[in-house]
């Protein structure tokens, strides 16, 4: 037998993780205090589970020091 039941097709059920980000932070000190940090590529993680067909655009910046 397929896949098709009574004409309707069987969704297949998929377990998706959802991201928590508290358990990817780091503590960064400042001065006499700690900070919370997620790191870029947990913050990437989180962006790609929030939007799975999303889009990230890159431009390269050049400066060239001491000519203005």
């Amino acid at each position: 037998m397929d896949d098709q039941t009574n004409g309707q097709v069987q969704e297949e059920q998929t377990t998706t993780r959802v991201f928590n980000p508290n358990e990817h932070l780091m503590q960064i000190r400042s001065g006499q205090t700690s900070k919370d940090y997620l790191p870029v590529q947990w913050r990437l993680v989180w962006f790609r589970s929030a939007f799975p067909h999303g889009v990230i655009e890159t431009e390269m910046l050049v400066r060239c020091f001491g000519t203005y």
